[in-house]
């Protein structure tokens, strides 16, 4: 896996600037396009910040040809872990109504 290709291929995706993912994300604008580049590889910590701007986890990163979930799609679902089974029946309907 080229982790810095597929970096650049989340951040295109996602319409970000490496200057935008820098400020997002608290790391070097020059250590993304290393990154990017191939220069360098990037530390757990340093991946997970950039990775974390996208909504995307480090397994879900790691793991090949699964499609990755919008940032919005997997707020929603982390705001759904919480609900309980009531809440989540009347989401449910709630969805089918507006779909």
């Amino acid at each position: 896996m080229n982790i810095g290709k597929k970096l650049r291929e989340l951040r295109i995706k996602y319409n970000y600037s490496t200057i935008k993912l820098a400020r997002a994300s608290g790391v070097a604008q020059s250590y993304i396009s290393d990154i990017e580049a191939g220069k360098s590889n990037p530390t757990i910590d340093k991946l997970n910040k950039i990775l974390s701007v996208y909504g995307v986890s480090l397994s879900d990163f790691f793991i090949e040809d699964k499609p990755s979930l919008s940032p919005e799609l997997k707020e929603l679902l982390d705001h759904a872990k919480e609900l309980s089974p009531e809440q989540i029946s009347k989401l449910t309907e709630f969805i089918k109504t507006i779909k």
